[in-house]
């Protein structure tokens, strides 16, 4: 398992295989600026693909329920995947998407 902050993926063609979890820091440690979900992309990409076995999340729901209080409060909660303008995304069936502070996957402009 992977602890981790913010994972932007850049390069087209690119595959990230998750077989294990890529879990997010806690709420006090996951930087808030600039706002950023777990997986996202910063550009326009071309053949985009999420797979492996794995969970990407929080695998401890009282972590997940920290960032909940933010719905209440009006803080920013980041989604698990955000995926804006890809040409070719394909998510494999096998992977979890686990407690979202937020969405678990946001597509957006993509096909």
């Amino acid at each position: 398992a992977y602890l981790s902050g913010p994972v932007v993926l850049n390069s087209s063609g690119t595959t990230l295989d998750v077989r294990g979890a890529l879990l997010m820091l806690p709420r006090g440690r996951y930087p808030e600026v600039p706002p950023l979900p777990l997986v996202s992309n910063a550009r326009p990409l071309r053949d985009l693909r999420l797979t492996g076995g794995g969970t990407i999340g929080n695998a401890d729901l009282a972590r997940a329920l920290e960032w909940w209080g933010c719905k209440l409060s009006g803080c920013w909660r980041p989604h698990l995947a955000v995926l804006s303008a890809v040409a070719g995304v394909r998510i494999d069936g096998g992977l979890t998407f686990l407690n979202a502070p937020n969405h678990n996957v946001e597509l957006d402009n993509c096909s």
